[in-house]
């Protein structure tokens, strides 16, 4: 809610014509954290310049995404907020690239 349409800026105007958005929904561990905006919106939002993104519900179903196709070069970047189960699936990424 707070920074989705900056979310939707940057990536919309950083995103080059090859690149791919994979976006599930965030980690949701309580308290106050509002769902107003979803990852779905985002995805929607940036789709609609016309920049290559797809929302996924859950992260497992980003990760065959994420590894399908991908040559020497290409660059995976995974990033969250509050969520320390991360590097666990980055190291889910990287076994299954390898």
């Amino acid at each position: 809610r707070l920074m989705g349409k900056e979310l939707v800026e940057t990536f919309s105007s950083h995103l080059g014509s090859n690149d791919l958005l994979v976006m599930p929904d965030p980690a949701y561990y309580g308290g106050t954290t509002t769902r107003e905006i979803s990852s779905a919106d985002i995805i929607q939002e940036v789709a609609a310049t016309g920049k290559h993104a797809i929302y996924r519900e859950h992260r497992a179903d980003c990760l065959p995404l994420l590894v399908a196709d991908r040559k020497a070069g290409d660059r995976i970047i995974i990033m969250g907020a509050r969520d320390d189960t991360l590097s666990d699936f980055a190291a889910e990424v990287l076994a299954a690239l390898s």
